[in-house]
């Protein structure tokens, strides 16, 4: 059927350290298809100075607006390479079942193949409606470090649904960070690709993306406290 619509999308994307070590990603995007967007020096603002940035609402208005501009009206809050690495977080290994896939070599590095399934419910991820989606995974993990080379995740919730994130290094920070992010959405309804005003009546539509990320900048907050004598 040919391709149905395109866009393209120019974005920064921090990654938060939140508590316990873990780093949740948002997404702020600054142009669609070559046109800048004018609000996001006061969205930023509004997300990230609120002083509730480790609450449970923040993180979920995060994701919400990391969102806002993807294509149509699909609802795809899990579009950040920082997604399969929660899977891996100890508080996951509960509800997982892990199994050794054998060893690969990765850029040049040897790595372990740890493969995942969710078991529990309710899953980490779920539909709009609610609905389950577990999940199965793949980590390429340098024995030696722990260090995530590369980690693929697949949904099986109705139509297929797969992520791919390869990481690479950089010298600056002690992880790797993202290089690039593959997706891959299959049998989407055709009215959350397309607007509205574009339906034709009981088509589908195969959803893929590619991001890739490049110019690595580190930030730090500093704070200091003066200490003056009690008031008389």
């Amino acid at each position: 059927r040919g391709l149905l619509a395109r866009r393209q999308l120019k974005s920064e994307v921090l990654l938060v350290r939140i508590a316990g070590g873990m780093r949740v990603g948002y997404r702020d995007v600054y142009e669609v298809d070559g046109r800048k967007i004018q609000d996001r020096s006061q969205r930023v603002r509004n997300l990230f100075l609120s002083g509730t940035d480790e609450s449970a609402l923040a993180l979920g208005r995060i994701a919400t607006e990391s969102a806002r501009f993807n294509l149509g009206q699909m609802q795809r809050t899990t579009n950040l390479p920082t997604l399969p690495m929660l899977y891996l977080v100890p508080a996951m290994h509960p509800r997982l079942y892990f199994s050794r896939g054998g060893d690969e070599e990765m850029d040049g590095t040897k790595t372990t193949v740890l493969e995942f399934r969710e078991d529990a419910s309710p899953t980490l991820a779920a539909t709009a409606a609610g609905i389950d989606m577990p999940a199965r995974g793949r980590a390429w993990v340098e024995p030696d470090t722990g260090r995530i080379r590369r980690i693929e995740l697949r949904f099986a919730a109705g139509a297929r649904r797969v992520m791919t994130v390869w990481f690479r290094d950089d010298p600056r920070v002690e992880f790797l960070p993202p290089a690039r992010m593959w997706e891959w959405y299959e049998r989407i309804p055709v009215g959350d690709v397309l607007p509205a005003g574009n339906l034709k009546g009981g088509w589908s539509a195969d959803v893929e993306a590619l991001a890739t990320y490049t110019d690595l900048r580190l930030f730090s907050v500093e704070t200091s406290e003066d200490i003056g004598a009690p008031p008389d």
